[in-house]
Formats: C-alpha cells, sequence, structure tokens
C-alpha cells in the first residue's frame, strides 16, 4: 500500500485570526485613499489656497487615484478568470526555493515511546524572526510548517534549524499533506480573494506546480496517490478534483464554500460545506469521487469546523461552529455530529459544545473517542458511538489551536493542549486527569505535535522538542 507521510491526526486552522496582517488590506486601502483623494477635486471650489498649491493638490489628486485605480486593475488581472475558477502555473513561473542548508531527505524508521510522568526533557529550543501560523505536520526527517509572512519552512527534526522555505504569495495556516513524491499546501487568510495550490518535491522542496484560485485554501487535500488525483477545498469556489501529477483539473463543484479537508475513504468521497444562501447553515455530502455529482446531503447547524472524520463501518464525524478563532462572541456556538454514510447522511446523534470548537479536533486510534480544544479553554472527550460525554477539562481562559495526541502506549495516551497564556496542559486521555505542565511564554496558532517519541511545541517565535521516554518493542503494544 502506499504510504503517506502526512501526519494521521492532522490539525488544521480553518477560521481565520482575528488579527489580519495589513498586506492583505493594502490594496483596498490604497483603492480607498485614491477615492478619497479624487474626492476632494469637488470640494476644492470650498478650500481657500494660492494657485501654485492649488495646482499641486491637483496633481497629487491625479496621481493618487490613478495609482489606486492601477493597483485594482493589476489585482483583478491577476485573479483566474471567473468562468475557469482556477489557473495551472508551471514551476519555472514560481518563486525559488530557498535553501537554507545542505539537507539529505530521510524516512526515519518508526518506534513507539512509553511516556510516564516523569520522562519529559528538553532536547533543543529554536527562535524564529517570523511567526508560525500553521498546524506541523513531520514529513520524512522534516518538520513542516506554515507562517504569516507567506512561507512554507521546513525544518530539522534533530535540531529545529531551518532547511528550506517556499515563498508563497499568502500566509500559510493550513498544514500540508504529502505522498511518497510531493507535499501538498494552500495559502490564504478568510479574506484572501486569490490563493495557490502548490506541489513541491519531497526530496529538494523545488515547487513542481501550482493551481490558482479566485478564492482562498484554508485545508488541506485529501489524496488518492494511487490513481494520482487529489480533492481540495478552494473557499466559496467549493471543491475540485485535481491530477497530482501536473496540475490540471478532473472536475470542479460548486456545492458551497469549503474551507475543511474533504475525506477520502478509498472508495467514497465527502464533503462538508457552507451554504451559499444561509448565514450559518452547512452539509456534509458524499460525492462521486470521479465526476463530482453529489450522491446524497445531510444539513447542519454552523458552518463547518473540522476535518470530517472516518468513525469506521460507514459512519464519518462532522464538528461545525458559529464563530472565529481569537474573537470570542457571545454569539459563538459549536456541534458535533455523527452521521450514518450507509443511510444516506443520517444523523445518528448530535451534542452541542459550551463554545466554539477548534479545527480540526483529534480522532483515537480505535475511533471511540474524539477530542476537541474549545475556545473557551476547555477540553472535551466525546465517545464516537452515541456522542456521550466521557470528559470535560477547563485548561485556561482561551485556547487558539487543536490539541495533539500522543498514543504510542494503549496503557497511558495523552491529550496535549497550549493555551492562550502559554501553559501547555497535558492529561490522561482516558480521563481528563492532568498529568503534567509546562510553562511557555504564550501559545499561538500552531498545536502541540507528537511524532516517534518527541513532543513539538509551538509559540508563535520559537519551537521546541521534548523526549517523553525510552523506546519499546511493537509487541508490546
Amino acid at each position: 500500500m502506499t504510504k503517506f507521510y502526512h501526519r494521521k491526526y492532522q490539525n488544521t486552522f480553518f477560521i481565520f485570526p482575528a488579527m489580519i496582517p495589513l498586506i492583505e488590506i493594502l490594496p483596498w486601502l490604497l483603492t480607498l485613499v485614491g477615492t478619497l483623494a479624487g474626492g476632494m477635486r469637488f470640494l476644492q471650489p470650498y478650500i481657500t489656497f494660492q494657485t501654485r498649491y492649488k495646482s499641486a493638490i491637483h496633481v497629487i489628486m491625479i496621481l493618487s487615484f490613478s495609482a489606486a485605480i492601477a493597483v485594482y486593475i493589476w489585482h483583478r488581472n491577476q485573479l483566474p478568470p471567473e468562468k475557469e475558477g482556477s489557473v495551472l502555473v508551471q514551476a519555472q513561473d514560481l518563486p525559488p526555493l530557498n535553501n537554507a542548508t545542505k539537507f539529505e531527505f530521510i524516512d526515519p524508521p518508526i518506534q513507539k515511546y512509553d511516556w510516564k510522568k516523569s520522562d519529559l526533557k528538553m532536547l533543543w529550543n529554536v527562535t524564529s524572526p517570523v511567526e508560525f501560523l500553521g498546524n506541523p505536520v513531520v514529513i520524512g526527517n522534516m518538520l513542516v510548517v506554515g507562517t504569516f509572512s507567506n512561507a512554507l519552512e521546513a525544518r530539522s527534526l534533530m535540531d529545529g534549524q531551518l532547511i528550506w522555505s517556499v515563498q508563497k504569495n499568502q500566509p500559510v495556516f493550513t498544514s500540508p499533506a504529502a505522498d511518497k513524491e510531493k507535499i501538498y499546501i494552500g495559502e490564504g487568510l478568510h479574506t484572501a480573494d486569490m490563493s495557490g495550490l502548490t506541489a513541491i518535491s519531497i526530496r529538494n522542496g523545488n515547487p513542481v506546480w501550482e493551481r490558482k484560485f479566485g478564492s482562498h485554501i484554508e485545508s488541506y487535500p485529501a489524496l488518492d496517490p494511487e490513481n494520482e488525483r487529489l480533492w481540495i477545498g478552494a473557499g466559496s469556489l467549493g471543491l475540485w478534483a485535481l491530477n497530482t501529477e501536473d496540475g490540471t483539473k478532473i472536475w470542479w463543484a460548486k456545492i458551497g464554500h469549503i474551507d475543511v479537508p474533504p475525506l477520502f475513504d478509498g472508495t467514497r468521497l465527502f464533503a462538508a460545506a457552507k451554504l451559499q444562501e444561509a448565514k450559518d447553515g452547512s452539509s456534509i455530502f458524499e460525492i462521486d469521487p470521479d465526476s463530482g455529482k453529489t450522491i446524497w446531503s445531510q444539513n447542519m447547524n454552523g458552518n463547518p469546523m473540522g476535518k470530517v472524520m472516518d468513525l469506521g463501518q460507514g459512519k464519518i464525524l462532522v464538528s461545525t461552529a458559529i464563530g472565529q478563532v481569537g474573537l470570542n462572541k457571545q454569539t459563538d456556538a459549536g456541534w458535533v455530529y455523527g452521521i450514518d454514510a450507509t443511510q444516506k447522511g443520517k444523523v445518528i446523534w448530535t451534542i452541542k459544545l459550551s463554545t466554539m470548537g477548534l479545527p480540526d479536533g483529534q480522532l483515537s486510534q480505535d475511533k471511540k473517542t474524539a477530542f476537541f480544544a474549545l475556545k473557551n479553554g476547555e477540553i472535551w472527550a466525546i465517545n464516537t458511538k452515541d456522542g456521550s460525554i466521557l470528559w470535560i477539562k477547563k485548561c485556561g481562559d482561551e485556547f487558539l489551536t487543536d490539541v495533539g495526541l500522543y498514543q504510542d502506549s494503549i496503557e497511558n495516551p495523552k491529550v496535549i493542549g497550549i493555551t492562550k497564556d502559554g501553559i501547555v496542559h497535558i492529561l490522561d486521555a482516558l480521563t481528563g486527569q492532568e498529568t503534567q505542565k509546562i510553562v511557555k511564554n504564550r501559545g499561538g496558532y500552531s498545536a502541540p505535535l507528537y511524532h516517534n517519541g518527541i513532543l513539538y511545541l509551538f509559540t508563535p517565535y520559537s519551537v521546541s522538542a521534548y523526549s517523553v521516554g525510552d523506546v519499546y518493542d511493537d509487541d508490546r503494544s
């Protein structure tokens, strides 16, 4: 079977942060300034200046207005044609790779570790001049993560040093997905009206192709490497099926606004979308993976928030919400749905959360428990069979990102969450009891990540690695 390098329990951050970088709205600010400057022309009869100053003001107004129009026209010309929705970009037309260090890609052997209370030990800590934004993923011997500075970075698992970075046009907060040959990464905050899905060589980080969309990409794709295809949600442009070898379009389904990862279970394809006609309403769809035609759909409250989880035996789990990450309102709300895909999306249970859940949520290896970090600092453990609450743990005032999971030892599974104030809470996944706590300077939008005996913790401008214990034989589990 084809091996995947994307993290099985992937985290992704889909709803844009409350503080949006100025670069996202700069073109529209320039347009506004130009419009105001042009409007001054009509006020001039009421302003008394000497003739030479009036002439200077005329010139400034004309130049400002012309510059704003030029920026707007240039920006609109960069967008894909509305009918097409996207356009393919070849590798030679993409920004070159920034090689930071000499690098040899390897795939480390998988080992299992027993994490006990006294086992955590810091291995390294590095700071970054740019702010981390996306949730990290381990790909081979690389720790791959997005930044607010419009780049995807690959860092060494050995010491956290930068190996390479690929420059994008928008902030990168979605996690990447990868097969044996390529990494696939999207971009764009929720306000972006243009973004790109880029395929990158897994061996050297060089871009292979990119498809630009006239919307944003806030999630990673579902992959089918055996048939050289993927499915990606492209914001208001709906769901797309692309060829993984060259980025060509297979089909395009305008089923709604999609900001969460679809699910492909090997034969069936599922996608959750916000309904275009509804302010806060959504549906889960089963889509024919070959044609893009809708097989069935089921309505839900709120807007899709987390990835579609495969519970096995034809059951799936979907989380929805009303709200935004980093912006707290009394109207914030969240739901989790258990759905029977064998009965055309019949809802078998629903649970209403105390507030909005953070994307994506995590699923235990046995698929019996789903874990969600909530904006109000709570972590919920939910029985996926009937939606019953197993435990709730209040960890702090606010979470900005999802939790991580450690499941190497079936006796000691852990849930790891970092609150906005920088406190790392390590809980017993079976009971919710806190077993350890680590104090960092602050928490950001990158979730904790456990991989192969190491816990990686991110703050906005640093990442640190902790050893969790001693290796043991696979036979033990």
